[in-house]
């Protein structure tokens, strides 16, 4: 079945109205006419519709079922990724939005990939929604993933630790860092959060480290081999939601 997201302000009392980039989609692209049923998906729910009204620009369709979508499940996982090339986040985002990652952080670093222009992440950020969009209507999850602007790394970690509630791990790919699955076998208890700190193509610095230790973020190791960036993130993703029993 067909899967559209659309946002709030279409749901209006027993029906749905489409209009703007949504009728486009919907309607033009996706050849949706009068008579026509498919899902549509707002505020965690999701409303089987048929479009009984077609206009130029708009239409109204129907709603026939009803039906609640799951929430993510706690604990929350959250991706810091060290900006790396912008095609790598194409595909993280995507891969992100599929395995139920709550946010994504996009951070600088002394490695990091790219040092963009003005403007041109904000030209990004709208394609790489678009790519969370179009993961989310696949996927069928409730919510739309979220994705925050590229910030310091210190800044980042100044924003949200320490704290209790939140447990980050450090993905590293050089000597001393311990085993992930050392880590996972003593998580906390009742933590809303998990993160993981993924480095872009380059890794973390010396210098990078140091700013982790400051926050008493400690390496851990996947192992001999070095991941590439999107490798890392759907390798340390999956075994946080097996490790956290929401596999």
């Amino acid at each position: 079945m067909r899967r559209y997201w659309i946002p709030s302000s279409a749901l209006q009392d027993s029906q749905v109205v489409l209009e703007d980039d949504v009728f486009h989609h919907i309607c033009n692209v996706c050849r949706q006419g009068e008579g026509n049923k498919f899902e549509v998906i707002c505020q965690n729910k999701a409303f089987f519709v048929e479009i009984v009204e077609l206009k130029k620009k708009q239409a109204v369709a129907k709603i026939l079922e009803e039906r609640q979508i799951p929430q993510l499940p706690k604990p929350h996982i959250h991706l810091a990724l060290s900006l790396p090339k912008f095609q790598t986040v194409d595909r993280v985002v995507e891969k992100m939005v599929e395995l139920g990652v709550s946010e994504v952080h996009l951070f600088s670093s002394d490695f990091s990939f790219l040092k963009p222009k003005a403007g041109e992440l904000d030209k990004k950020q709208k394609r790489w929604q678009k790519i969370i969009q179009g993961a989310t209507q696949q996927t069928g999850r409730g919510e739309m993933m979220k994705l925050t602007e590229v910030t310091p790394l210190r800044v980042l970690l100044e924003t949200h630790f320490p704290d209790p509630g939140k447990w980050p791990l450090l993905a590293y790919e050089g000597e001393g860092g311990e085993k992930i699955s050392t880590q996972l076998a003593s998580a906390p208890e009742g933590i809303e959060e998990v993160w993981i700190f993924v480095g872009s193509e380059g890794g973390f610095s010396p210098k990078d480290l140091e700013i982790f230790r400051d926050y008493n973020l400690l390496p851990v190791s996947l192992g001999d081999q070095v991941l590439r960036v999107e490798t890392a993130c759907v390798t340390l993703v999956g075994i946080l939601k097996y490790s956290l029993g929401q596999l």
